[in-house]
């Protein structure tokens, strides 16, 4: 994976995994990622941890991210309906 431009890794992170996105725990549950994986700890780009109600970072995992064939970027669009 290219970690050029990524300013932050998540401390919950694991080797074959990218963080994804932060969310609560009803909206992961909702997601159609099979890989998919919650944390506990949600974290900003910079590194800061958020201290918000029901927010966690979820992760999954590089091969899945490949195998759809869009970028990082565009599954968090697609998912979030941004």
């Amino acid at each position: 994976m290219n970690t050029q431009n990524i300013e932050f890794i998540h401390p919950e992170q694991l080797d074959d995994e990218v963080f994804f996105i932060n969310t609560s725990l009803v909206e992961f549950q909702e997601m159609a990622i099979k890989t998919k994986r919650i944390g506990n700890k949600a974290y900003d780009g910079k590194g800061n941890q958020l201290f918000y109600h029901d927010w966690h970072p979820v992760f999954l995992k590089e091969e899945e991210l490949i195998a759809s064939g869009i970028t990082l970027l565009q599954l968090r669009k697609a998912i979030t309906n941004v």
